[in-house]
């Protein structure tokens, strides 16, 4: 992966820390990030699906749909 990052001018969206990576979610778009940001066109895009695929989404499709309905 980080290979592929630095090919593509990318490589400091990782942060390494001792005993820790992470990524800078400023270097990238994320319709996630902007939906929690309450970006008007990322919440009216919203569509009440989420990572369908995986149980665990469950809480947060729950939580998006509330963000939505307040």
């Amino acid at each position: 992966m980080m290979k592929t990052l630095e090919e593509v001018g990318a490589g400091d969206a990782v942060i390494r820390g001792f005993n820790s990576i992470a990524v800078d979610t400023a270097k990238f778009d994320c319709d996630l990030y902007r939906f929690l940001k309450m970006d008007a066109e990322a919440v009216n895009s919203y569509t009440g699906e989420y990572m369908q695929n995986y149980d665990w989404s469950e809480f947060m499709t729950a939580y998006l749909a509330k963000k939505v309905l307040s």
